[in-house]
């Protein structure tokens, strides 16, 4: 199994999550033999952090 972290800045409550999302899609684009096994977001609980990152774990074909 592989990981792969997506990142984006998050400042002022107003996260980029279209960049997020077209980076996300975009690499799935590039790499049609990927099987996602899970997600998850990567968060802090604090309100100054200046990143959102999601995590994929997954596996090839």
């Amino acid at each position: 199994m592989k990981l792969k972290l997506f990142s984006v800045k998050s400042g002022n409550m107003k996260t980029q999550f279209d960049s997020l999302e077209a980076n996300v899609n975009e690499w799935l684009a590039e790499h049609p033999n990927i099987v996602i096994e899970n997600t998850n977001d990567l968060s802090q609980p604090n309100a100054a952090w200046s990143h959102i990152a999601l995590a994929v774990w997954y596996t090839e074909k």
